[in-house]
């Protein structure tokens, strides 16, 4: 069991901890452009423990985590969360998902 949790921690922390080069490039590309970026992600606390370690908070405009908000995806509110700091509407904003779930039905 430890190996397994030991496992699974390392995995998280080294895909935050050192994203993929071509993955910063894009976003520091949009930032360029002028777009606004936020993370919205269905996770657990324990999931994102590196989160302040990692590049990718810097270039973003707001990140929700599902376990901060009580809301998961699809849930309207957990889009509507991620829109607010930022001050973007609906009617402005793009989804970009990874084809989990069904979260298109909820943007």
């Amino acid at each position: 069991m430890k190996t397994i949790k030991r496992d699974w921690d390392l995995r998280h922390r080294t895909t935050l901890q050192q994203p993929a080069p071509e993955n910063l490039d894009a976003l520091r590309d949009l930032k360029r452009q002028g777009f606004l970026l936020g993370v919205l992600s269905n996770t657990h606390r324990l999931e994102v423990r590196s989160w302040p370690q990692s590049p990718i908070p810097a270039l973003l405009d707001a990140a929700r985590f599902s376990y901060e908000i009580g809301v998961m995806k699809p849930h309207p509110d957990s889009y509507q969360s991620i829109l607010a700091p930022p001050g973007v509407s609906p009617q402005e904003a793009a989804f970009v998902g990874d084809r989990r779930g069904n979260e298109p039905t909820g943007a």
